[in-house]
């Protein structure tokens, strides 16, 4: 008799898989604000999070980081931080629709 069949593999994988999904997502602030010059931004991660269904490559291209993006994107090195938010926002939420999200300054930065 094995210990482990194959059905007994899989569901055990699909469990470990689910419990490293959720303290991941346990592990993000629900709403995170971004200090700006132009006004403070309160990003709702959680909200984006679940309509990404939970995929964070699709914003943050290194997987799940934990650091800000101006850590990288300094404007020297690589594009600055801004550029990179903006142009990837505002492509997201244009493919959403108008009535989805802010798309003017004020909008997001308060």
């Amino acid at each position: 008799m094995k210990f482990l069949s194959s059905p007994i593999r899989f569901y055990l994988g699909l469990i470990l898989l689910g419990l490293s999904v959720t303290v991941a997502a346990a592990s993000v602030q629900p709403v995170i604000t971004i200090k700006t010059k132009q006004g403070d931004v309160v990003f709702h991660h959680l909200d984006h999070q679940i309509r990404t269904k939970g995929e964070c490559v699709q914003c943050h291209h290194e997987g799940a980081g934990v650091h800000p993006c101006r850590d990288c994107h300094d404007g020297k090195t690589v594009r600055a931080a801004r550029e990179v938010v903006h142009k990837m926002c505002r492509d997201c939420h244009n493919d959403q629709g108008k009535s989805a999200s802010p798309m003017t300054c004020e909008g997001c930065h308060e």
